[in-house]
């Protein structure tokens, strides 16, 4: 009898038609280096992450900006050293000390004397001249802001900071004397930071002076002399020239990624036009028999002088062979599909006569010793499974040439019904169930092959199942498509044939067949075939205890449906 049960899902897939978009793709295992399907159905950008453009974009532009900022550190550190050379150069004349390139007598220095003659101390060259009356320093030629700080013999300190007009001067604060009396006296410059005043470049050097009072009189004393030149003016310099150079180097760095940019487009371009034949290659279905591969990569992309150009070459090659070899597949296998329909259609007739005269000698068998009578009787049982196998064959043969099917409007629950009837009448010691939808569920298909597809279904699920199997066929809607569902709590099938099971022979271990009838291993593959026919799908979920076929087809949809989805 017919009772009601909802249908589970199927949780595992068999390969399905080999054109059928919707089927589930399986992505690669874990591992390093693996990639999702998802990453791989990304629309290409040519400059997108990880591309071959875009890595070598990215390291000229580095390489050059590396480079360039090298460069400019390189020159901005020559030009510091440059300008603290010339300021170690103003002291060193200033304060007359020996040049380090003259091995003789200092130039610009003057031999020490007990003091300034009257047309000296009259005649001083600056400010600081007359105020110190210097006998042996020049302290000439010092720039604008200069310290200059005298320390005598009786810890008497005097300083002035050179101003503008040279004849007046500004004198110099505690602070500013106490700084730059730290700098030592060791003929070398050094780096001062002076409060108030900021960097300063001093040097120091012990020297007599001539003191001149009011009275006009002098005397001489010993005493350091300190002097500062300011560094203010240079580091504005360099601070400009630093500004100068980022920009620079910044406008490098955009200038040379633009230009890496097209050149490496330029260079990449075979690569890409490479790139995209082979995904068109890949995209192909080559199961399906013969295809037509794209055009061959072009003479501008195989120079053999450069790599691209021999890959361009060897891809050709390679395109060539594989044509030739689905050329020569389709040409073996057609031969072969060809043999199978004239040898089934060839078949039919000495099979019907042989069941014949097996069945009319079986009408006497009072005539028939008992070896005969069982032999007639394995004749006409073996000749009936042949004539079945013929027919399947024949209508694969039928089915792999492509002939056109008589599609008329079908409606899928009234042939679910009576194929569910034939089973029941079959095999009465499995349960039969019958799950339907209330509504007409309407697709175009050819009713003989449709019928066909869910008797083969429910002959495999009462051939392969023991007695007391529970059958369950369920028809429900699913977007477009109509789902029928075929499920058993039976012993499931072989896990080693599991994903061979639509293939054609393929067969479980008798001892797993649970029908005198046997297996031709062709009702399965005759279902996928007939439901690739109908741009459908069949899949097939199972593990012990649980199996579960499941088909899709499109279905046809009601007016407001179709209005609702015109455009």
């Amino acid at each position: 009898m017919f009772s009601s049960r909802l249908s589970a899902e199927p949780r595992r897939s068999a390969p399905s038609a080999p054109d059928d978009p919707a089927a589930p793709v399986d992505p690669p295992s874990g591992g390093a280096g693996g990639h999702t399907a998802d990453e791989e159905e990304q629309p290409w950008r040519p400059m997108g992450r990880g591309t071959l453009n875009y890595k070598l974009v990215v390291r000229l532009s580095a390489i050059v900006a590396a480079v360039a900022i090298i460069l400019s550190m390189f020159s901005a550190l020559m030009v510091h050293h440059i300008l603290v050379q010339q300021v170690d150069a103003q002291l060193t004349e200033a304060l007359g000390l020996p040049s380090t390139n003259t091995g003789g007598q200092p130039s610009g220095a003057s031999q020490p004397s007990s003091g300034p003659t009257p047309d000296e101390q009259s005649r001083g060259d600056s400010a600081t001249d007359s105020i110190f009356g210097t006998s042996d320093v020049p302290l000439g030629g010092l720039p604008v802001g200069a310290v200059v700080v005298l320390v005598d013999t009786e810890d008497n300190v005097q300083g002035i900071v050179e101003d503008v007009d040279r004849r007046n001067t500004v004198n110099t604060s505690d602070a500013v004397n106490t700084k730059i009396t730290e700098v030592p006296t060791d003929g070398r410059s050094h780096d001062v930071k002076l409060p108030e005043l900021g960097g300063y470049r001093a040097m120091s050097r012990s020297v007599m002076v001539a003191i001149v009072k009011e009275d006009g009189s002098t005397s001489s004393v010993r005493g350091t002399l300190y002097v500062g030149i300011p560094m203010t003016q240079w580091t504005h310099a360099m601070q400009r020239l630093v500004l100068a150079e980022g920009i620079v180097v910044a406008l490098a760095i955009v200038v040379s990624g633009v230009i890496a940019t097209a050149v490496v487009r330029q260079t990449l371009a075979p690569l890409n036009r490479l790139m995209k034949t082979a995904n068109k290659v890949s995209e192909m279905d080559l199961e399906t028999g013969l295809v037509t591969l794209p055009d061959r990569l072009d003479d501008r992309d195989l120079d053999p002088r450069n790599e691209v150009g021999r890959v361009g070459r060897s891809f050709n090659r390679m395109l060539d062979n594989v044509e030739d070899a689905l050329k020569a597949r389709e040409q073996s296998e057609s031969k072969v599909k060809q043999f199978v329909a004239d040898a089934s259609h060839e078949l039919r007739n000495p099979l019907a006569a042989i069941r014949g005269y097996s069945e009319l000698s079986l009408k006497r068998p009072d005539q028939l010793n008992e070896s005969t009578a069982f032999a007639m009787t394995r004749i006409a049982s073996e000749s009936q499974r042949m004539g079945s196998l013929v027919e399947d064959m024949l209508l694969l043969a039928h089915l792999d040439a492509g002939r056109e099917n008589e599609l008329t409007d079908v409606d899928v629950n009234e042939v679910v019904l009576n194929a569910v009837s034939d089973a029941q009448v079959s095999s009465r010691d499995h349960t039969w169930r019958l799950n339907l939808p209330d509504a007409p569920l309407m697709v175009r298909a050819d009713e003989f092959q449709l019928h066909q597809v869910f008797t083969n279904l429910l002959s495999n699920a009462r051939k392969h199942t023991p007695a007391g199997t529970i059958v369950t066929t369920t028809v429900r809607l699913d977007g477009r498509d109509a789902v029928i569902t075929v499920e058993d709590n039976g012993p499931g099938v072989p896990p080693d044939l599991i994903d061979h099971v639509f293939e054609r022979f393929a067969r479980a271990d008798m001892a797993r067949t649970h029908s005198e009838e046997g297996s031709t291993g062709l009702g399965l593959a005759i279902v996928a075939s007939i439901m690739n026919a109908h741009h459908g799908t069949a899949t097939v979920d199972s593990h012990p205890g649980y199996s579960c076929f499941t088909l899709r087809i499109p279905r046809i949809l009601g007016p407001g449906e179709a209005a609702a989805e015109a455009p």
